[in-house]
């Protein structure tokens, strides 16, 4: 972005530093059928197209 003058060097400076403080959750949820649900988006990806679940 920046490279791109979408943003200044101080609004990159400021992203790089609140990035680096930036903590991130681990998962907790648990799958409980993972079978299942790896079948519905390998169905859903043959609908619909590959990227559209990521979309």
């Amino acid at each position: 972005m920046y490279e791109d003058e979408y943003i200044t060097e101080q609004e990159l400076k400021d992203a790089i530093i609140q990035g680096i403080t930036i903590q991130f959750r681990k998962n907790v949820m648990e799958i409980k059928a993972p079978h299942f649900v790896w079948w519905i988006i390998e169905e859903l990806e043959a609908k619909y197209g590959t990227g559209t679940l990521s979309k």
